[in-house]
C-alpha cells in the first residue's frame, strides 16, 4: 500500500469551509466534501484499499478533535464541562459523529488511546453509504469549528488550517 498522506483530509476540511458542505439532507455526490469523500472510496475500492477509508476518517476526526480541543482554550469553561456539554449535546441530538469527536477530544486532552476509535471501526463495518455519511459529518464539524474560531475569536481560517495540518504530519510520521 502506498503511504497515506493527508493531503486528501486537508483537502475535504477545506471544501468543508463551503457552507454547501453543510447540508444534511442533500445528496452525498451533491456536496463539495461528498464529492472528494466518494472520489477517495473510489480510489480505495480501486486500489482494494479499505485502509484508505479508514485512515480518512481517523484523520478526519483527529482534526475535528483538535479544533475542538482549539475551541475549549478560547472558551471560559474548563475542558471537562466543554465535553461533557458537547457529549451531552450529540446524545440529546443523536448526532453520532459529535459524539464521536467529544471522545477523541477528551482522549486527546489526557493522552490516551481513544474509545472514540470503537465508535469509528463500528461505523467503518457497517453500511458503506453510511460511513461515507458519517466522514462528511465529521468533516463537517471541521468546518463548523474553523468557522466559528474565525468568526468568535478572529483565528484566521489560515492559522486553522496550519495548525491542522503540523496535528496531522506528527501524527503519520514523516508523511507530509
Amino acid at each position: 500500500m502506498a503511504e497515506q498522506t493527508h493531503e486528501p483530509t486537508m483537502e475535504i476540511i477545506r471544501a468543508s469551509l463551503d457552507p454547501v458542505s453543510h447540508r444534511f439532507r442533500a445528496r452525498l455526490a451533491d456536496l463539495p466534501t461528498g464529492r472528494l469523500i466518494l472520489a477517495e472510496a473510489r480510489k480505495g475500492a480501486a486500489d482494494q484499499d479499505a485502509k484508505r477509508l479508514m485512515g480518512l476518517g481517523v484523520e478526519l476526526a483527529r482534526s475535528a478533535s483538535a479544533l475542538t480541543l482549539e475551541l475549549m482554550t478560547h472558551d471560559e469553561k474548563s475542558s471537562e464541562e466543554y465535553l461533557a456539554d458537547m457529549s451531552r449535546f450529540a446524545h440529546e441530538e443523536g448526532l453520532e459523529a459529535a459524539r464521536l469527536v467529544a471522545e477523541v477530544a477528551n482522549s486527546m486532552l489526557h493522552d490516551q488511546s481513544s474509545d472514540g476509535m470503537e465508535t469509528l471501526t463500528r461505523a467503518f463495518a457497517g453500511d458503506q453509504a453510511d460511513y461515507l455519511r458519517f466522514l462528511s459529518e465529521i468533516a463537517s464539524c471541521c468546518g463548523t469549528s474553523i468557522l466559528y474560531l474565525k468568526v468568535k475569536f478572529d483565528v484566521p481560517v489560515e492559522d486553522s488550517l496550519d495548525n491542522l495540518r503540523k496535528v496531522l504530519r506528527n501524527d503519520n510520521g514523516a508523511s507530509s
